[in-house]
């Protein structure tokens, strides 16, 4: 059994753990809540370039965008927290069961 360890020199947070939560792990976190986000809004009819091409047009009747465009984009943006939300729980028990030297 490992011994507890020492305060004074090992700490719980340091800057090797920082990097590696929030730019190795975090961006591919929000890359695949961003797929969830949009692969949501595809299957409902709302194409990428719907999206990002619209600029103030966005969900206007007439344009071609489903009728129910807001509900849309609540649902898709709960999916994209969700999935933020879920990623963040495995990263925080990979992480701290993982031995940093």
């Amino acid at each position: 059994m490992r011994p507890p360890r020492d305060p004074k020199t090992q700490p719980l947070l340091d800057w090797k753990l920082l990097f590696n939560g929030f730019v190795v792990v975090g961006v591919f976190e929000s890359v695949f809540a961003f797929l969830f986000f949009f692969a949501y809004l595809r299957d409902n009819g709302i194409e990428l370039d719907m999206v990002i091409n619209s600029f103030e047009k966005f969900g206007q009747a007439g344009a071609g965008y489903p009728e129910d465009t807001t509900e849309l984009l609540l649902t898709a943006r709960s999916i994209y927290f969700v999935t933020l939300v879920v990623c963040q729980w495995g990263q925080l028990l990979t992480v701290r069961g993982r031995n940093v030297p």
